[in-house]
């Protein structure tokens, strides 16, 4: 009996773990990583010793419970909206109990079940199967659920939440009752590919949507650009005139210098300087398409009396397209507008934006006025505007193309957005 329960604890343990290391790859923690797994590790400490206070541990179903109390301190520890971390813990743990089921049923077609080797060849199997699952995820797992987190209300993930604890539920029956060891390989497979077939239909969909945004985005940027191209080919243009005749100017200064004409010098060098074009072009960096966009909200918000400062270190080399950075920038700013706006007074109207690289890192940070109310969902702002708040989806997209992370803050006076994306060289 105690060798059932040692292993029962063993294959427990690690399920929870590689359950842990799914959400830590998923979501960000809302404290710091230490904290987060030394509060992980004291709740799974007292939460054995209960089960095993009041007898229910190495039961067939204690394995379970231990998971849904996990499941109340993944809720509390991670930062998304509760019922994409419902939806993402059961994911994760029903294919994580589909690598245990196949284990089971592969190894005694060729060993006798109940045997030593049967028990060494379950465990190193397994081991090899989650060491797989575990690298496939952080290659590949936080883009796709950033994909398939990116939009949706909480009503829809709601409906998405209960489906897949309804078929957690029919698989853990039938762990518990297996009608037949294939046949529970077989209806976990299909189960697992109605939710891939979902999660597909899901991530196409908001791809969809957010593609339309995004096009429609970049249409408004380059709508506005036009003006600070027609700005730059206006003042290139007179500055090559002006070139130009600068000898003619030069000649007759020179004239007038041999006269010892100084009020008449005076008055020439006024009119030429009164001919030259007073230029509000501002050059933030050397790229032409982050420096036409930035000037473009320049624009707007002088227009708008918003202060608008903008302290920009881009690296020589960056691995982030100018259409990826443009909708990172873009959107932040243009939700950063749409707040000022909101204010009461324009005095109090003011955005900082600031991006620098450290080391392979690109931070982007944007600060604005901010009145203090915000919609909320789960401890996240949302768009109150019919089908709004695809700026916010769209910058979490392209975040996640470069394994970044989007975080956001506010008070009574400031939002503050954090987007940090891999810079690679």
């Amino acid at each position: 009996m105690s060798h059932n329960i040692a292993g029962f604890t063993i294959v427990v343990y690690m399920i929870l773990i590689i359950n842990l290391m799914s959400m830590l790859i998923i979501f960000p923690t809302k404290y710091s990583l230490r904290l987060s797994i030394g509060i992980m590790i004291l709740f799974t400490i007292i939460v054995h010793i209960a089960l095993t206070a009041i007898g229910l541990y190495g039961k067939n179903f204690s394995g379970y419970v231990f998971g849904m109390f996990y499941l109340l301190l993944i809720i509390i520890l991670f930062k998304a909206p509760i019922f994409q971390k419902v939806f993402a813990f059961f994911l994760t743990y029903m294919l994580s109990l589909l690598l245990l089921s196949f284990v089971r049923a592969f190894v005694p077609v060729f060993v006798s079940e109940g045997s030593a080797v049967n028990n060494i060849i379950n465990f190193s199997l397994l081991l090899v199967m989650y060491a797989l699952y575990v690298f496939l995820l952080f290659r590949y797992g936080r883009r796709v659920f950033a994909l398939l987190f990116v939009q949706g209300r909480t009503m829809e993930w709601a409906v998405y939440s209960l489906g897949i604890i309804f078929s957690f539920a029919v698989m853990m029956s039938l762990l518990l009752n297996p009608i037949d060891r294939w046949q529970t390989i077989l209806l976990f497979l299909f189960i697992l590919w109605s939710f891939g077939i979902l999660c597909f239909t899901i991530i196409n969909t908001h791809e969809k949507t957010r593609k339309s945004h995004e096009a429609d985005f970049a249409q408004s940027v380059i709508s506005s650009g036009h003006g600070y191209y027609e700005k730059m080919n206006e003042l290139y243009d007179t500055l090559r005139i002006m070139r130009h005749d600068s000898k003619y100017h030069l000649k007759t200064i020179g004239e007038l210098a041999k006269k010892g004409d100084t009020a008449e010098i005076v008055r020439y060098i006024t009119g030429v300087q009164e001919q030259m074009p007073d230029s509000d072009i501002r050059f933030y960096c050397d790229n032409p398409v982050i420096n036409a966009l930035l000037a473009s909200y320049a624009e707007r918000c002088a227009k708008l009396n918003i202060k608008y400062d903008v302290q920009l270190a881009l690296p020589e080399t960056l691995s982030v397209t100018n259409y990826d950075m443009c909708i990172i920038l873009g959107n932040l700013l243009e939700n950063a507008v749409e707040a000022c706006e909101k204010m009461d007074t324009s005095a109090d109207r003011k955005i900082e934006a600031a991006v620098k690289a450290h080391r392979s890192l690109l931070a982007v940070k944007v600060v604005n006025s901010f009145s203090g109310l915000a919609a909320v969902e789960n401890g996240l702002p949302v768009s109150t505007k019919k089908n709004g708040g695809f700026g916010l989806r769209s910058i979490r997209a392209v975040s996640a193309q470069y394994k970044g992370h989007v975080f956001t803050e506010w008070d009574s006076s400031n939002f503050t957005a954090y987007v940090m994306v891999e810079n690679r060289k």
